[in-house]
C-alpha cells in the first residue's frame, strides 16, 4: 500500500511545486497620486524620457505610452510630450520633437479614458500569447495605464500588467507587476 501511494504523493507534490513556481509578483512603486479636481491641471509640458526606481534596459518614453500601435512616429525622437485641456472632457496631446510637432492626439471623457479619483485611466489592452512564433506562453495578457500628477506636481505614469496562462504547456502561470514613472513636467 505505502509503494503505490509514493508515486502519487511524488506527483502531487511536483504539480504543487510547478504551481507554486508559475506565480509572482513585482512592484517599483513610489508614492502615490496627488488628487486632482478636474483633467486641466494636467495641462503642461513634459519630458518624453520617463524616471523609474529601478533600472531598466530600455528607456521608458511617455510617446510610446500613449501610441503604441504607431509605427510611424519614432518615440526616440520625442523630446517632449505638450497637454492642454480643451474643455472640461478633452485634453489634446502634442508630441514634440526638435523640428515641431511630430503627433497630436486628442482625447474624449468616456470615449478614450475613464477619470476616477483625479486620475486618468486608459482603458486597459487585452490580448492572446502564444500564436507567434517563440511566445514560451498561451495565455492572456493585460496591460493597462493610469496617468495623474505626483504630490510634487510631476507627471505620473502607474503601468500594470499581468499575464495568466501556461508556460510552454506545462506549468500553470500567473505573473503581474505594477511599475511607477515619474515624467518631469518642464513648465
Amino acid at each position: 500500500m505505502i509503494t503505490s501511494a509514493r508515486p502519487r504523493l511524488i506527483l502531487s507534490l511536483l504539480l504543487l511545486a510547478l504551481g507554486l513556481a508559475g506565480c509572482a509578483v513585482s512592484s517599483s512603486t513610489r508614492e502615490d497620486f496627488a488628487a486632482l479636481p478636474s483633467l486641466a491641471r494636467l495641462a503642461g509640458v513634459y519630458r518624453n524620457r520617463g524616471e523609474v526606481a529601478n533600472p531598466c534596459p530600455s528607456p521608458v518614453l511617455l510617446s510610446y505610452l500613449l501610441w503604441p500601435q504607431d509605427a510611424q512616429l519614432r518615440h526616440e525622437q520625442v523630446e517632449t510630450i505638450a497637454v492642454e485641456a480643451l474643455g472640461p472632457q478633452t485634453l489634446r496631446v502634442t508630441a514634440q520633437g526638435r523640428d515641431g510637432a511630430r503627433k497630436v492626439g486628442e482625447y474624449v471623457l468616456g470615449r478614450d479614458f475613464r477619470w476616477e479619483g483625479g486620475r486618468l485611466r486608459l482603458d486597459p489592452r487585452v490580448s492572446v500569447a502564444g500564436f507567434r512564433s517563440g511566445e514560451p506562453m498561451l495565455g492572456i495578457v493585460s496591460e493597462g495605464l493610469v496617468l495623474g500628477l505626483d504630490h510634487e506636481g510631476q507627471g505620473k505614469v502607474r503601468q500594470t500588467g499581468s499575464a495568466t496562462g501556461m508556460a510552454f504547456l506545462v506549468v500553470p502561470l500567473h505573473f503581474g507587476t505594477t511599475n511607477d514613472v515619474r515624467f518631469a513636467k518642464l513648465r
